[in-house]
């Protein structure tokens, strides 16, 4: 069924007055994923999109208010009282183990959701920051790979 024309430009009209528009461009195929990612959720491509940097915002500054507080700011548009927002450097090498080596992104490493929130969990619990547990978690697993190697037995 047609939509008659003059609801179309009220739509877009209301669309341009209340929301901000953002062009991703991604390598051939990834849509394709991203679309049956969000179908398996149950949302829409955007929805599934905006809720992914969302969470990606409140991993890496702790909130997605104290993220959208920095861009007001800079913008004009939210109080003094700088809040800071770690941003990554681009990925433009590839593979996010390539981008984790270059200069740029040495020492990152990408967590699932699930293992980073039982990190966060477990730092919790011992009294100290997510980077000393998972250093910690990293030297205790790589003496017991060690020890199996030792006895002959491959851990992975």
């Amino acid at each position: 069924m047609a939509v008659p024309k003059a609801n179309q430009r009220a739509v877009n009209k209301y669309v341009k007055a209340n929301y901000d528009r953002i062009n991703v461009t991604m390598p051939k195929g990834e849509k394709e994923v991203i679309q049956g990612c969000a179908a398996a959720q149950g949302e829409s491509v955007n929805g599934f999109i905006v809720r992914a940097v969302r969470e990606r915002m409140e991993r890496d500054s702790g909130s997605v208010a104290a993220t959208l507080g920095v861009v007001q700011q800079e913008a004009g548009m939210a109080p003094a009282g700088r809040v800071v927002c770690r941003v990554p450097a681009a990925d433009t090498a590839g593979s996010p183990q390539a981008a984790a080596e270059t200069s740029a992104g040495a020492g990152v490493v990408s967590l699932p959701p699930d293992t980073l929130e039982a990190a966060e969990r477990a730092a919790k619990r011992t009294g100290e920051s997510v980077k000393a547990f998972v250093v910690r978690a990293v030297a205790a697993q790589e003496k017991r790979d060690e020890n199996s190697f030792k006895l002959g037995i491959n851990p992975a």
